[in-house]
């Protein structure tokens, strides 16, 4: 298919464990329209997904196709986490899709036992008019006409449970059983359209989002629709009861799950990301209309306080732009800073006092770092003199240190709820974002910033850069295009940064509008 997919698939025959990776071919298989080869991945799978939110893929790249792997896949992940409300519930419902109603009733119970959060209506609807259909089925067939109404309850009797002694049914009678069991295919499908976009993991250990953007929306329609045309030329061999009321205006809403963090963006919960790339890798890169080549970037990217309003609005939607266009090739990492500095997806605190001093805890749920406001360990204060300046409480050397994420969908879209989710934090020092970045050895850096910075005594702004370029020339040498967001107040520095480097400056002007250094008067 192509040269990722076989280097994935070669690498799950040694590592067969790794979901992260399995989910990936996944999506490469779904991109192709590859439904059976998804499904034969997942029923290879030895052991569960290992979180929420990796099941929660699983279900999303099956819809439209066959459904044996799924099963095996949320069968195993249930029963790996028998105390997971949100295991059985999901499983639940893809079994009523099926119509395994009784294994179903079994995992619904378990799953509102566990959560009474979990009690859902309309699955508890589907699973009882079922079960009262099953204990009918010996009934006349007189008794269970082929369409009947009871209120507003869509009665449907399919397959041989009971053979009718009346006269063979005339073409009227043919013609409205089938189109009696189309409309229970159509129900049963919209329901599965509702497990998919509804089934969302629950409790977030460090992002609460809001939105995620799924493969492709387009796609996703496409394929659903498919799988409505297909299925209902499918015959089934059950009896099934729905109530038209509350299944017939079910729409599929945008998929807005709740998904568990894999760690910070540019952290990395998996260690160093591996890059499947042909050859030397890479690919092209643009951010505020700056374009480049690079196996490895680095986004490093001001989220001070002081970008409020119009630029922030700004700088979130060209950075999605950015990193949703980053080619599967590329492998990069994002660096927010204000005062602190902290890879993508960690959680910065606001300023209080730490001990005896100022600053700003940064944790991503398995380790703190702390920021102490001033220029260096001497400036420290304890709310007398307050500053933007920040330096790391374990020193220069010792900052911490982020590894890169190739640009899969996975990340990419972990990477686009971050950059949405993250708040804008006090003060603004270079140093730190910058020095974390070159530590990374990018091919390159793109820094932005709105502006104005300060410096400790004795140190002027043109020194601070120049250290800057010597530390990036002894780390890598990556280039470093610069942006400045509207506020010119910082140009100088941000040209000698991009012209020490090989990089080059670009000034956003207020409309969004972008100008190259080199066109500046």
């Amino acid at each position: 298919m192509d040269e990722i997919v076989s280097q994935l698939s070669a690498h799950l025959e040694n590592y067969p464990n790794d979901w992260e990776r399995r989910l990936e071919l996944a999506e490469r298989y779904f991109s192709h329209d590859a439904h059976d080869e998804i499904a034969e991945l997942f029923r290879q799978a030895p052991i569960p997904p290992v979180s929420q939110q990796q099941a929660h893929l699983a279900v999303e790249l099956t819809a439209g196709g066959d459904l044996s792997g799924l099963n095996k896949v949320l069968s195993d992940f249930a029963a790996a986490n028998n105390g997971d409300a949100w295991a059985h519930y999901v499983y639940a419902r893809i079994l009523t899709h099926q119509q395994h109603f009784d294994e179903a009733r079994t995992e619904y119970a378990l799953a509102v036992s566990l959560d009474g959060s979990k009690k859902d209506a309309k699955l508890e609807e589907l699973l009882a008019v079922n079960d009262a259909s099953d204990s009918a089925e010996m009934q006349p067939v007189k008794e269970r006409a082929a369409e009947k109404f009871v209120g507003k309850t869509f009665m449907v009797a399919l397959g041989d449970a009971a053979k009718p002694k009346a006269k063979a049914p005339d073409d009227k009678e043919k013609l409205r059983a089938l189109i009696a069991a189309v409309l229970v295919h159509v129900v049963l499908l919209i329901a599965f359209a509702w497990v998919v976009v509804s089934a969302a993991p629950e409790n977030p250990p460090l992002i609460e989002a809001v939105s995620v953007h799924s493969l492709d929306e387009d796609s996703l329609s496409q394929q659903r629709a498919k799988t409505l045309q297909s299925e209902v030329l499918q015959s089934a061999d059950s009896r099934v009861a729905v109530n038209l009321d509350s299944l017939s205006s079910i729409t599929a809403p945008d998929f807005n799950p709740q998904v568990e963090s894999f760690g910070p963006v540019g952290l990395g919960s998996y260690g160093r990301s591996m890059s499947f790339s042909k050859g030397s890798g890479g690919g092209k890169v643009s951010f505020f209309g700056s374009k480049t080549r690079a196996r490895r970037v680095v986004f490093v990217v001001d989220f001070s306080a002081s970008m409020i309003g119009a630029k922030e609005k700004l700088m979130r939607q060209e950075l999605t732009k950015s990193v949703k266009a980053l080619p599967d090739t590329l492998e990069y990492a994002m660096i927010f800073f204000s005062g602190p500095a902290w890879y993508a997806g960690q959680q910065v605190g606001r300023a209080e006092r730490i001990g005896k001093f100022i600053g700003n805890t940064v944790t991503d749920g398995r380790n703190r770092y702390i920021w102490y406001e001033g220029w260096d360990e001497k400036s420290r204060h304890s709310g007398s003199n307050k500053t933007a300046l920040h330096h790391f409480a374990d020193g220069a050397g010792r900052l911490p240190v982020g590894k890169y994420l190739r640009a899969s969908g996975i990340n990419i879209r972990n990477s686009l709820q971050v950059i949405e989710q993250t708040p804008l934090v006090f003060g603004t020092d270079w140093r730190w974002p910058l020095m974390m970045a070159m530590n990374m050895k990018p091919d390159v850096i793109y820094f932005m910033t709105d502006g104005a910075f300060g410096v400790g005594r004795g140190i002027t702004k043109k020194e601070m850069i120049d250290n800057l370029l010597t530390y990036n020339r002894s780390h890598g040498n990556a280039k470093i295009n610069t942006v400045c967001m509207q506020v010119l107040t910082a140009r100088a520095e941000l040209e000698q940064l991009a012209l020490g480097s090989d990089g080059e400056f670009t000034l956003v002007r207020a409309n969004g509008s972008v100008v190259r250094g080199v066109d500046l008067k």
